[in-house]
């Protein structure tokens, strides 16, 4: 009787370690998820900022072209 529960008890603690392990990977999965959603907003924040620069200096150059252009036209 004894034996039988030893080895009932046996089963089932690797049985809790398994699930155990597939919790460890599914938080690990989930770190890795976190860790490539970070890095993909911190690519949307660069590119944001490239086409705010962008803009910036498109329209830094471009006004002085344009009151040219009205001047002429005038």
């Amino acid at each position: 009787m004894q034996k039988k529960q030893i080895e009932q008890n046996e089963k089932t603690i690797g049985d809790q370690e398994d699930k155990i392990a597939d919790q460890k990977k599914k938080i690990n999965d989930q770190e890795d998820i976190i860790v490539n959603k970070e890095k993909t907003i911190k690519q949307k924040d660069k590119l944001i900022e490239d086409i705010f620069n962008y803009t910036k200096e498109f329209t830094d150059k471009g006004l002085p072209l344009i009151e040219r252009i009205n001047e002429v036209q005038k």
